[in-house]
């Protein structure tokens, strides 16, 4: 992947001196594409306004929808909003949402409804702003927060000029004026001469889309804009192509709502100003499925990787709303204006599914953005979107990341996402050696690698523990002596000083997605500190059906440790008479069979330090859930072998049976059935995986194969190719397979997952030879 500049047509050398912080050359070579390019408005919005995101002929369609639409306009301009309800006074850092929350706001709804009361707000607020110094970044990531207030107040001043310019008082328009361009140039001059850019984090991305937006709603007026506006467009493309190409956002889902506001805001002001997209970038094209895939089958929850939820604030003792609710009673939410951006810049079928029935709000961007687009304030109902080309499974193979469901329509699906991939993406390795000006700032990823999350019956029956000091032990993942991932234990340095060539060593491995199936392969020793001397990490994952769960861990080291297996639950498990852990959770259970011997197994509950900014000198501990560990002895070699079985709350977990054949061969079965799984090369398997899936009478009903040859005394499996998978399916009726058309799922490239007919696959059992029925092409 490369970075490419907007428009490569002019060089800009700028050179101005600061007294705060050190300037870098522009000569140096990394930096020397910002400066590059031209930036131009399209000729019918030359010296017009508003431009950035509606023409004048637009505009006057939103201010006659607020005029004759009364529903919609209660909506989006409440008497009581956040806008009118926020008592004017001076700006500091701490109120960094404000510019767009309120002033941004206020300037959009007197464009819109004409009325009095918002201008005489405004022109409040610009008072107490009168002869206020434009703030300074000293550095990206400061624990003031400038970077974003910059990004914030930038933004809410360029939109607010935009849409009043010559439809307000001079003295309000020239004081809007003033300040965007007093902010813009400083921002400018203190991005500039930073020598390093955390090119992918919010930090940095926020300022730069706010500086963006802001030179163009000053291009053909301020002799600057022009400067700023290449400068920003070419870091916001850096910024954009940073981000995994696959769509998967490292900061997890609640960064990416609050992040993506600015650049995806920038981004289509760029495209409507000037014509110029950024939307085919991948992180960007590719976000569709990530969304699809994140939220669960309840829309109110998310899988909850990374820094997820609520946490606390800097003063010691508040913290954010929710953070003293039940853990995983907090829903999750994302500005609806962002999807929507997305789908009128590049349409998608998997953003009209997401948009269904949401409610756009009133506040900040989504206030300010909805309605001047005019969204609605609450989506279409039943989409029309054609989803049978994106199955509810898909890998995202940069970030190794596997998510699998079963169905997009019913809210008691089962999911499960699985997690092995360095922090920041595959890509990220090639793109540092080619931009030595990137300095990666992943503090919101976490060490969680070879982690999973289950979600079934509307409920979390195997999670995460949210937005914390960052360690493995409160992952479902494995420690060794106690100990987890490598430079684990900080709020936000976790990979600061770890070789990304190291990281980027953890793969995901052996992928296979279909109906009925999800596996993969984890090889995360890179995870750990070299110096436990680990020769094997390998997490092989298996669910079948929605409801088999195989978990097999192999582990291996140069010296003795102790190993430990952890899973987190929202409930604590109750061990039964039989060693079977139960979790209930509501409506779901996880039944929970661990099948090696273990020197302890237990249920504690989980306290995490959420103390994120004095964490040395202060503690605000929280419990969130529970876990079952296992500990191995001290050996240097080990395996964990769990086996877990989905159900409700109502059925019986005494039908759940589990038991290792030999290694590398496990047989569970429940009321509804049993099942076979075999991971890895064995006397029977040739391959990765192979499943038997059967029904309560013991006939077979599906099979697969991830590997070359299954050969059982009741079932066997030959393909032709060594590598890639087939599933298939008993259709009862007939009597005849088919064979899973895997070129429908989603996926990587690295594993061919079709089964085309002349490669052919021979399935027998009980040595017959069985009517195979191929895809139709």
């Amino acid at each position: 992947m490369t970075f490419h500049p907007v428009l490569i047509v002019v060089s800009i050398a700028v050179v101005l001196k600061m007294a705060t912080v050190e300037v870098r050359s522009n000569t140096e070579p990394a930096n020397a594409g910002l400066f590059s390019g031209s930036i131009v408005a399209r000729p019918e919005l030359r010296g017009k306004h508003p431009r950035l995101f509606v023409s004048e002929r637009e505009l006057q369609s939103a201010i006659n929808r607020c005029q004759t639409d009364d529903t919609w306009r209660k909506h989006y301009f409440r008497p009581r909003g956040v806008e009118l309800g926020t008592v004017p006074r001076p700006v500091d850092l701490r109120d960094r949402s404000l510019p767009c929350t309120v002033l941004g706001k206020l300037a959009v709804a007197y464009a819109l409804s004409g009325d009095s009361v918002y201008l005489e707000r405004l022109r409040a607020w610009l008072t107490f702003m009168q002869g206020s110094s434009p703030v300074t970044i000293r550095s990206i990531g400061s624990r003031d927060n400038a970077d974003l207030f910059c990004g914030q107040m930038l933004t809410g001043l360029a939109i607010s000029y935009d849409v009043l310019k010559g439809r307000v008082p001079a003295e309000v328009e020239n004081a809007l004026r003033d300040h965007l361009v007093s902010q813009a140039r400083q921002t400018w001059a203190d991005l500039i001469a930073i020598r390093h850019y955390p090119y992918e984090q919010n930090h940095f991305s926020i300022p730069v889309g706010g500086l963006l937006v802001a030179s163009l709603a000053l291009l053909d007026e301020e002799a600057d804009a022009s400067a700023w506006g290449i400068w920003s467009s070419n870091a916001l493309r850096r910024c954009l192509e940073a981000l995994s190409p696959d769509g998967w956002f490292f900061e997890g889902m609640n960064y990416w709502g609050y992040t993506m506001q600015f650049p995806v805001t920038a981004a289509y002001a760029l495209q409507h100003v000037t014509g110029v997209s950024l939307f085919e970038i991948p992180s960007l094209k590719n976000s569709p499925s990530y969304l699809a895939h994140n939220f669960l089958p309840n829309p109110d929850f998310v899988f909850d990787f990374a820094d997820w939820g609520p946490r606390v604030n800097q003063d010691g003792t508040t913290a954010q709303r929710g953070y003293d609710r039940p853990w995983h009673t907090h829903p999750t939410t994302i500005p609806t204006f962002i999807p929507s951006l997305l789908n009128r810049a590049r349409s998608h079928p998997l953003l009209d599914a997401f948009l269904e029935g949401r409610r756009t709000s009133d506040v900040g961007l989504n206030g300010i953005i909805g309605s001047l687009l005019q969204l609605p304030a609450v989506q279409k109902g039943r989409t029309s979107a054609d989803l049978s080309p994106y199955p509810p499974c898909h890998y995202f193979e940069d970030m190794g990341v596997i998510h699998w469901r079963e169905n997009w329509s019913d809210s008691g699906a089962t999911a499960i996402a699985f997690k092995s991939g360095p922090p920041g993406g595959h890509a990220m390795t090639s793109l540092l050696r080619q931009f030595p000006d990137w300095k990666p700032s992943l503090g919101h990823a976490h060490p969680d690698a070879g982690s999973f999350i289950l979600f079934s019956k509307g409920v979390f029956l195997a999670n995460d523990t949210g937005y914390a000091v960052k360690k493995t032990a409160w992952h479902n993942s494995i420690l060794v002596n106690g100990a987890g991932q490598v430079e684990e234990g900080t709020a936000f340095l976790t990979f600061k000083n770890v070789p990304y060539e190291k990281l980027n060593r953890i793969r995901m491995e052996n992928v296979w997605l279909g109906r009925r199936i999800i596996a993969g392969t984890a090889n995360f020793a890179a995870a750990y500190d070299d110096a436990l001397g680990l020769t094997e990490m390998r997490r092989h994952l298996v669910m079948i059906d929605g409801r088999y769960l195989v978990i097999l861990d192999r582990m291996g080291a140069s010296s003795p440790h102790e190993y430990e297996w952890r899973l987190h639950s929202d409930q604590a498990a109750v061990k039964d008479d039989q060693g079977r852990f139960v979790m209930t959770n509501g409506p779901g259970r996880l039944v929970i069979k661990n099948l090696l011997p273990v020197a302890s197994a237990g249920v504690s509950p989980t306290i995490v330090e959420t103390e994120l900014f004095e964490f040395k000198t202060r503690s605000r501990p929280q419990q969130r859930g529970h876990h079952l560990a296992l500990k191995s002895p001290r050996t240097a070699r080990a395996r964990f072998l769990v086996a877990m079985n989905i159900q409700s709350s109502d059925a019986d977990s005494r039908n759940f049976h589990a038991r290792e054949v030999f290694d590398g061969k496990t047989e569970l079965s429940d009321a509804a059935g049993s099942c076979t799984v075999w991971i890895g090369n064995s006397a029977e398997l040739r391959g990765s995986f192979a499943y038997v899936l059967r029904d309560p009478r013991g006939v077979a009903i599906s099979a697969g194969l991830h590997g070359a040859e299954l050969k059982t005394p009741d079932v066997s499996i030959t393909r032709k190719s060594e590598i890639g998978a087939v599933t298939l399916d008993l259709d009862p009726d007939v009597g005849s397979w088919s064979i899973e058309d895997m070129n429908t799922h989603a996926g990587s490239a690295t594993f061919p997952a079709s089964i085309a007919p002349e490669s052919g696959a021979v399935l027998q059992i009980n040595g017959r030879r069985q009517t195979i029925v191929m895809p139709k092409p």
